[in-house]
């Protein structure tokens, strides 16, 4: 499996639209597994990667819904998961995992340890850690 990675140390709220413009223009492969603790950032980082993206959709937590659709100023969509609270496989099975991950349409996912049985050949990473300065960034791209 080939691999490529991008590493940002110490960002702040005030240099993550550099950090995610960069990510954006190599993001490439629809997945994108999104790590770190509760309250790393997760989804403030997807925030600002859908600002990147040109999205001017309102972002928040699909802790409770599972997914939450985000659209693109060119028609394209994004679909954002939180997996905290997903028990079994077949709880995704049952929201269309396997639709959305073979859409085509990016997808960004929170807590997708939950999901590795369904992940593709191609896909990208994020490991989000917390430092005293800020978030260490961490993007990953795993090919075969």
């Amino acid at each position: 499996m080939g691999q490529s990675k991008l590493v940002f140390k110490n960002v702040s709220l005030e240099g993550l639209p550099e950090v995610t413009a960069q990510i954006c223009a190599a993001w490439h492969h629809p997945v994108l597994l999104l790590h770190g603790a509760m309250g790393a950032g997760k989804t403030t980082f997807t925030a600002a990667l859908m600002a990147a993206l040109g999205c001017e959709d309102a972002v928040s937590s699909p802790t409770f819904s599972l997914v939450n659709e985000y659209h693109l100023p060119n028609g394209a969509q994004v679909f954002h998961f939180d997996l905290y609270r997903v028990a079994h496989l077949e709880e995704l099975l049952d929201m269309g995992i396997e639709t959305y991950l073979d859409s085509q349409q990016k997808c960004v996912i929170e807590w997708p340890e939950k999901m590795r049985t369904f992940l593709p050949e191609n896909f990208h990473e994020i490991f989000i850690e917390v430092v005293d300065a800020g978030r260490n960034i961490t993007f990953q791209t795993h090919e075969q």
